[in-house]
């Protein structure tokens, strides 16, 4: 009878050692999917601002402005607050003005991976990255 408790045990462990590292696996893959999901509409929010923003005339350099957005359920901008400015008073405003122009942005429809964009997104930009040649 010991015998066959030390095997049922034996096997027991083995098999909630099984269950655990194929739940390791499955949480992993989930988490590996939402962070492809969040860099995808990282890029979708991105390209859509590049795309109705109007860049100034007269931009020197390459400096970077950074903004942090807050956004409704929707993915309507409700607010944008300037974090760190590039410098250029006319391309940060510029940026700004893309922003809310694009706005509503896309979120991805799974709720976690959306609830990431919702509780503070935060957008850099730099000139060159918005327009192609740019020095």
């Amino acid at each position: 009878e010991q015998e066959l408790a030390r095997q049922e045990r034996e096997t027991l462990a083995a098999e909630t050692a099984q269950l655990n590292a194929q739940q390791n696996q499955a949480r992993q893959a989930r988490a590996a999917t939402q962070t492809r999901t969040v860099l995808d509409f990282q890029d979708r929010i991105r390209t859509k601002i590049r795309n109705a923003l109007v860049m100034p005339q007269s931009l020197r350099g390459d400096a970077e402005v950074e903004f942090q957005v807050s956004l409704l359920p929707n993915g309507e901008v409700l607010r944008v607050n300037l974090v760190k400015t590039s410098g250029q008073p006319l391309y940060d405003r510029a940026v700004e003005r893309a922003i809310f122009k694009a706005s509503p942005l896309p979120l991805p429809s799974e709720r976690e991976a959306a609830r990431q964009f919702r509780e503070g997104l935060t957008l850099k930009f730099r000139p060159s990255e918005a327009v192609a040649g740019y020095p």
